[in-house]
């Protein structure tokens, strides 16, 4: 799930309580810019409730196919992810692709 809503990513995590919780639910990309603070929003408390969901951060490396946990979130797109043996498995297992002459 990609979510980029110009800092209201607070009120569309409360708004999906139950969604969050799908196990079908693996990934989710939320952009932490600080554009949240001029709401009032706190995007510590956004990485916070992400964690207690059992999601953790992660960057990644499309060259390697790699994911790398982090131990806070970044200033623009933050992957966190559950179940990472799954999602590792998938970007292991992906068909190659040719970008600029160069197979990934």
């Amino acid at each position: 799930m990609k979510i980029d809503v110009e800092g209201y990513e607070t009120e569309v995590l409360k708004g999906m309580t139950n969604t969050i919780n799908l196990a079908p639910l693996k990934a989710i990309i939320i952009e932490l810019n600080g554009s949240g603070a001029r709401y009032g929003y706190e995007e510590a408390k956004i990485h916070q409730l992400l964690l207690e969901n059992s999601f953790k951060p992660y960057i990644y490396d499309p060259f390697k196919r790699k994911l790398s946990e982090i131990t806070s979130y970044g200033n623009n797109n933050t992957i966190y992810c559950r179940d990472i043996d799954f999602i590792d498995h998938r970007l292991q297992s992906a068909d190659s692709m040719l970008i600029m002459g160069e197979e990934i």
